[in-house]
């Protein structure tokens, strides 16, 4: 038997935590694709405790935080306030991100966080879920596709200055 997930909420008192965490599981993910000075540049300006507070702070998102026997392990963060054209007509959320330290990946958190938030959109009333992925993350692809993702279109993700293709994945809901 597997080891049980508890997720909650997070807060402002969690911001050291959620930092941590998006840098090295980031970090973890993206460092073989990217050059070190690139690498160093996006954790700092992007997984800093200032911007991360700015992120918690933000009514139009929300992190759950998944802890394994009392140690975390990865988030979820949902996001409301980007609109895509795409998706005009439907009430949707985005899951920005969705990180799980490698050291726990492969025992179902990811799936279990995954299905945590496609819930929780579908109580608020959301119609369909969405995000991007790079498209050289096949891993993920996959991931997303045997959760019932599908492929509708492509944006770009600038990391750094090297622009990066993301695929655009929704589900629906209703």
């Amino acid at each position: 038997m597997g080891v049980s997930l508890a997720i909650h909420k997070a807060g402002l008192a969690d911001l050291e935590a959620v930092a941590k965490l998006s840098s090295d599981t980031f970090f973890e993910t993206y460092e073989a694709f990217n050059s070190k000075a690139s690498m160093d540049q996006y954790l700092r300006e992007n997984f800093n405790l200032h911007q991360m507070e700015i992120e918690l702070s933000d009514p139009g998102n929300q992190f759950f935080l998944a802890y394994a026997a009392g140690q975390l392990v990865g988030y979820i963060k949902l996001r409301t306030s980007v609109l895509l054209k795409e998706l005009k007509e439907k009430k949707a959320i985005e899951i920005e991100r969705i990180y799980v330290l490698k050291a726990f990946q492969g025992k179902n958190f990811g799936a279990a966080l995954l299905q945590y938030g496609i819930e929780l959109a579908a109580a608020n009333g959301f119609e369909t879920v969405w995000l991007g992925v790079w498209i050289q993350n096949t891993k993920a692809i996959g991931f997303y596709k045997n959760l019932g993702f599908e492929v509708f279109g492509t944006h770009i993700f600038y990391f750094g200055d090297d622009p990066q293709e993301d695929y655009l994945m929704k589900k629906e809901l209703l």
